[in-house]
């Protein structure tokens, strides 16, 4: 049979391992500290690009609106000024007939007098 034996450290191997877990854990809490640190100036940059995202939607949208307005204002003007070319064109065409009906008349008056 083997028969087990317990090996005892002591003494200054046990304290240097001590100190050396010591020096671990310190070690991993600075660089804990270090990542929080870090996630929490990422969370507020992360907060603060959100909030001027929501700021450019805002004012993209509100670009937006003004467009779709400045595009029916155009339309309903286009519309206006077809509209009155129209009326211009048909007053083109009276004020021509009639400028011919008074040189008509004018010239009947002057070989009857």
């Amino acid at each position: 049979k083997i028969q087990k034996t317990k090996v005892s450290v002591s003494g200054p191997i046990t304290m240097n391992v001590i100190e050396m877990k010591e020096d671990h854990i310190r070690i991993l809490t600075e660089q804990n500290n270090v990542l929080i640190k870090s996630l929490s100036r990422v969370e507020t940059d992360l907060h603060a690009f959100r909030q001027e995202a929501l700021i450019v939607e805002e004012g993209h949208q509100l670009l937006k609106d003004q467009n779709f307005e400045m595009v029916s204002k155009l339309f309903l003007m286009e519309n206006e000024m077809k509209k009155m070319k129209d009326e211009s064109l048909i007053c083109d065409d009276k004020l021509a007939a009639t400028t011919r009906r008074n040189e008509e008349l004018l010239l009947s008056l002057v070989l009857h007098v």
